[in-house]
Formats: structure tokens, C-alpha cells, sequence
């Protein structure tokens, strides 16, 4: 979902900021930062749709083998023991099973019936692992009851380690946030000791303006760059002056990346996920923006 509404968002992210900063160039940091928490939400909520269905698939799943060995080892025949299983409640999952009952009653191929459901649980590779080996074993006949208990088994042994790496996981995750928020408050720190030393020095060189780090053949990008600095300055606070507003958002943009890449490191490095990487580096990215943004309103920068 999320994929398909960047390809529509971004263009018209696009040419509003265009048209936006046509009229006011302050105005475009605020526009990203709605843009970005948008899509926040949006992500964030898709992973914890992920997530949630995971973890309900690896509580029932197991339920769902145990009730199947059983029910095979008194004689049931496998498949009428799956409907008749497929009944019981599953909590968020049991509309899932309930379409997968109904594909068995009706005489689907046991291929398409199984393929369903590992479709839908096709992030969950322990589950989709064991439905296939179920299928196999359905089909052929063999040492059901004993494919069924390994399955079962199997499901335990590795919701368990999991278990234990959300643990670890989650350790280096509340490690690496609480670096962030100490890097922003050297930050905080660095501003209030900086800024005054930078605009005493300006006041008493021959330039009135500030150094924005850039050589005289990239005059007109300094400029661009410079001006973009002040306006995001002033977000924070409305009587900065220009140098104040140039070293504060140095400062301010030194911690937002740092905050970004923590967020990768979380996300890519710990979790191994992509999205997880674009959900953390946001997270972070407001929180460090809030931070500032709130130490701004009540005068303290």
C-alpha cells in the first residue's frame, strides 16, 4: 500500500513544493515535514499490521498443528480433520481460515487451497515453511502424523529464538535512540555556547555576513543555501538573527542526520529491513525536530 501511494504522493508533493516555493521558499522545510510524518503514519501502520499478523500466526499456528496431529491420530481423515479445525477460533487470523475451510468444502485442488493461505502469511516464513511441507505430506500420504508433530515442534522451537531476538533486537534499538537524544543535547548545548561566540565574531569582522562554507564560483548556491538555513531557523525561533539562524541550523541539521542514520543502523543493521531503516530514521528524525522545535517555544534557544 504504501508503495502505491508514494507513486502518487511524491509527484504531487513535487509540484506543490514548486508552486509553494514560487510564493514563499519558507514554506518548504514545514511542507516536508507534514509530507514526511504523513507518510510515517502510513508506514508505520503497515508494519504494525505485519507485525501483528505475524505474532497472532505464530500463536495459533501451533494450536492449528497440535489439534491436527490429534485429530489424525484417532482416525479422522486429514482433510475433513482440517475443516472440522479450521472452525475454532484463530483471533485476527480466523477469517483466513474460514476462506480456506470453504475452498476444502468445495472440492478446491489442495495446491490452491494451500496456496492461499500461504499467500497471505507469505512474511511469516516459518509458516509458510510448514504449510508447504504440510501440502506435500497431504498429498502424499506418508508419515502424516509424525511430518505433523516435527511441523509442530519446528513452530515452538523457532517462535522461541525469535522471541529471544526481539529481546537482543530491542535492546540495540533503545541503545541507539538513547544515543540520539544525548548527541541532541550536546547539540543543545554546543548551540547555546557557539551561537553568541559565531555572532560576536561576525559583529566584529568586516563581513556582515556569514560563511556558508562554499567558494566564490558557487556564490548563487550559497545564497539559495544560506537563505534556506535562515527560514529554517526561524521555525524554531522568530528573532534569530542571520548568523545566530546560520549556526543554529548547522548545528540542528548535524543532529537530524545523525538521527537518520541511527535510524538505518536500527532498522537495516539490527533488523534487516528496509522499511523498518525508513521507519526508525523518521521516528527519530521528528522526535530530535520536536525536541528542538519545543525548546524554541519556551525560549530556551
Amino acid at each position: 500500500m504504501i508503495t502505491k501511494i508514494l507513486k502518487v504522493s511524491v509527484p504531487i508533493f513535487l509540484v506543490i513544493a514548486i508552486i509553494i516555493y514560487l510564493f514563499d521558499p519558507t514554506s518548504i522545510i514545514p511542507l516536508f515535514l507534514v509530507f514526511l510524518f504523513f507518510h510515517l503514519i502510513l508506514l508505520g501502520y503497515e508494519i504494525l499490521k505485519k507485525e501483528l499478523e505475524i505474532s497472532v500466526a505464530d500463536r495459533y499456528f501451533p494450536v492449528f498443528f497440535k489439534n491436527l496431529s490429534r485429530s489424525v491420530e484417532v482416525g479422522i481423515a486429514p482433510i475433513k480433520a482440517i475443516i472440522e479445525i479450521c472452525k475454532e477460533r484463530y483471533g485476527e487470523i480466523t477469517k483466513y481460515f474460514r476462506v480456506f475451510k470453504r475452498k476444502l468444502e468445495a472440492g478446491v485442488n489442495i495446491d490452491n487451497a494451500f496456496n492461499y493461505l500461504i499467500n497471505i502469511f507469505k512474511e511469516n516464513r516459518k509458516i509458510t515453511n510448514s504449510l508447504q511441507i504440510l501440502k506435500y505430506e497431504l498429498k502424499s500420504g506418508y508419515g502424516l502424523k509424525e511430518a505433523i508433530d516435527s511441523i509442530y515442534n519446528y513452530i515452538l522451537k523457532i517462535v522461541e529464538v525469535e522471541r529471544e531476538r526481539k529481546v537482543i533486537v530491542s535492546q540495540f534499538t533503545m541503545m541507539f535512540y538513547a544515543i540520539s537524544f544525548i548527541f541532541a543535547a550536546i547539540i543543545f548545548v554546543l548551540i547555546k555556547v557557539l551561537t553568541p561566540i559565531y555572532s560576536q565574531f561576525l559583529e566584529t569582522s568586516e563581513s556582515a555576513q556569514p560563511v556558508c562554507l562554499f567558494y566564490e564560483e558557487f556564490m548563487s548556491f550559497r545564497d539559495f543555501i544560506c537563505s534556506l538555513y535562515i527560514s529554517e531557523a526561524r521555525i524554531f525561533k522568530k528573532d534569530f538573527s542571520v548568523s545566530e539562524a546560520y549556526i543554529f541550523s548547522v548545528l540542528l541539521n548535524i543532529s537530524l542526520l545523525q538521527a537518520i542514520f541511527s535510524g538505518i543502523i536500527i532498522g537495516y543493521g539490527v533488523e534487516r529491513s528496509i522499511a523498518k531503516s525508513i521507519l526508525h530514521s523518521s521516528i527519530l528524525f521528528i522526535i530530535i525536530f520536536l525536541f528542538f522545535f519545543t525548546l524554541g517555544k519556551i525560549g530556551m534557544l
